[in-house]
């Protein structure tokens, strides 16, 4: 699987309606995008525009349902198979 890259313009011009019209798996990646590019490209990245960036984001995604991670969806669907069986 190939990694998109954004540019730090990309990601720094998204506002507030864009985020909203966003679905949360996007805006998990966006935010893993912008960890990434943070850490690798340090030097040419303004840190007070990540941090008011970032408070946008977990804004947005504290407003959103909770997205199960691998585990939690592996369990949920074999407690759906288990309640299927038991019928």
């Amino acid at each position: 699987m190939t990694r998109r890259r954004l540019d730090f313009y990309d990601w720094s011009t998204i506002t507030n309606m864009d985020l909203a019209s966003m679905h949360t798996k996007q805006l998990l990646n966006l935010r893993d995008e912008v960890r990434y590019q943070t850490t690798h490209n340090s030097d040419s990245i303004e840190f007070s525009d990540v941090e008011k960036f970032m408070t946008k984001l977990y804004l947005e995604l504290n407003t959103r349902e909770h997205v199960p991670n691998k585990q939690e969806a592996k369990l949920i669907r074999q407690q759906k198979f288990s309640e299927k069986k038991n019928r």
